[in-house]
């Protein structure tokens, strides 16, 4: 069963100024692109137990703001933040930051 991956409008528009700003390179932007492929096809677990320097995938808890969402990194200080709904099959990515910024 395939997931589909949503970005919010919001997500959409930083992303692009990050990547036009040159915060997101293009490597890291190829790793993006490559997770949202990966949750496409297998759903939002696949990192899950995933142990790699490059992606780790983790619930958010310390912040309410970001309860029931959960952090993917695609660098070493760069985080896709996103939460999913079994019910709908759907990803949305709410966030895309380059330095790990969660506010």
């Amino acid at each position: 069963m395939a997931w589909k991956v949503l970005i919010t409008k919001k997500c959409e528009k930083e992303y692009l100024e990050f990547l036009d700003k040159g915060l997101i390179s293009d490597a890291e932007n190829d790793v993006i692109v490559d997770i949202i492929e990966a949750m496409e096809e297998f759903g939002p677990e696949v990192f899950s137990d995933y142990v790699s320097y490059d992606v780790k995938d983790h619930e958010l808890v310390r912040d309410k703001k970001w309860l029931k969402h959960k952090s993917c990194s695609f660098s070493k200080s760069g985080r896709l933040i996103y939460r999913y709904n079994e019910g709908k099959i759907e990803i949305a990515i709410v966030r895309i930051t380059p330095d790990h910024d969660y506010s």
